[in-house]
């Protein structure tokens, strides 16, 4: 894929997310990147390259690629780049056979897109050749879907690097978006509806639902998360085990599974960063609380034993024991 002649080609260059694709490359990327602007119309890439021109006027200009939506034209495309970004929508309608030259071409594959019910089809029907041709397809780059992949990248990264541990889920909740859709993303919602019956757009929103490995998808592949952690005998009957940088954590009949206790507060031991914020979070709890005249416990997930011995701090007083030579005998 190294001897190809661009390492990004732009379908879709003169469309509304297109150009702003492209001042992002011309604005950001770098100035020796080897490009082009790829779409049906030879004179609106000729005028779009010119618009992007004082942008950076010190980068290599980028190509002209004219190429319609016919297989051969976009399998002849795709052969020339080793990365093709598609913004031509919507989807559904346009962007299978863009997925199917770079399947088929070993070319690496990312698009905008928010069509759910879509993407799980590509998936479903692509996933076994691009593996096959070592292409990597990345649907759903845009803004529905960025943010919660590079804050669960970011999440899962410094779990995996501070504790050694890997993570099963992330769930995130979007509060507030300052966005507006542009026309063609409406007419795309409108449109959806029209393509895929209320039960496949709902069976695309089930979590899972666009995981290849999560759902079998592939020959040879078993349904399930891959390989778990094996449960060795002392967990699986005291429902206790050990986690670097946790401690050991427990779950029994004594202690409800949703109970969670810091026996000390002021343990010295408690030097990692969940330690500090549970702490944190559960004195921030009691105070607003403690206002109300009311207290109710925390519970998150575990019952928690920071370290196998009693710290040496006195919890009332926040300082050391009283060396035993200086005690008084009563």
């Amino acid at each position: 894929m190294a001897s190809r002649e661009y390492e990004i080609v732009l379908f879709g260059a003169t469309g509304y997310t297109g150009k702003y694709t492209a001042e992002h490359i011309t604005t950001n990327l770098p100035t020796d990147l080897k490009w082009a602007v790829a779409g049906r119309s030879h004179q609106k890439l000729q005028s779009l390259v010119e618009e992007l021109k004082p942008l950076n006027p010190d980068r290599l200009q980028p190509g002209i690629e004219v190429a319609q939506l016919e297989t051969a034209e976009l399998y002849a495309l795709a052969r020339k780049t080793q990365l093709l970004i598609s913004t031509v929508g919507p989807y559904y309608k346009y962007g299978t056979a863009v997925v199917d030259a770079c399947a088929n071409c070993g070319t690496h594959y990312l698009d905008v897109t928010g069509e759910s019910p879509w993407v799980k089809e590509i998936i479903e029907k692509y996933h076994d050749v691009a593996k096959k041709n070592h292409a990597i397809l990345i649907p759903q780059t845009g803004i529905e879907s960025a943010p919660a992949d590079l804050l669960t990248w970011a999440l899962v990264s410094h779990i995996r690097q501070t504790l050694d541990r890997p993570t099963r889920r992330v769930t995130l909740t979007v509060h507030d978006m300052k966005a507006a859709p542009s026309g063609g993303t409406l007419a795309t919602v409108l449109g959806l509806f029209d393509r895929y019956s209320a039960k496949e757009v709902a069976d695309s929103m089930k979590p899972h639902a666009m995981d290849a490995v999560m759902n079998g998808v592939g020959k040879g592949q078993q349904r399930g998360l891959g390989a778990r952690r094996r449960k060795g005998w002392v967990e699986r009957v005291f429902g206790v085990r050990t986690v670097p940088g946790l401690g050991t954590l427990t779950t029994s009949l004594q202690v409800s599974t949703a109970e969670f206790r810091l026996h000390d507060f002021c343990n010295p031991s408690l030097k990692s960063p969940i330690d500090r914020l549970s702490t944190r979070e559960k004195r921030r709890k009691e105070e607003k609380e403690g206002e109300k005249g009311t207290h109710t416990p925390i519970h998150p997930p575990y019952h928690y034993s920071p370290s196998p011995s009693p710290s040496p701090y006195n919890a009332a007083t926040n300082k050391p024991p009283t060396p035993r030579a200086a005690q008084t005998r009563q």
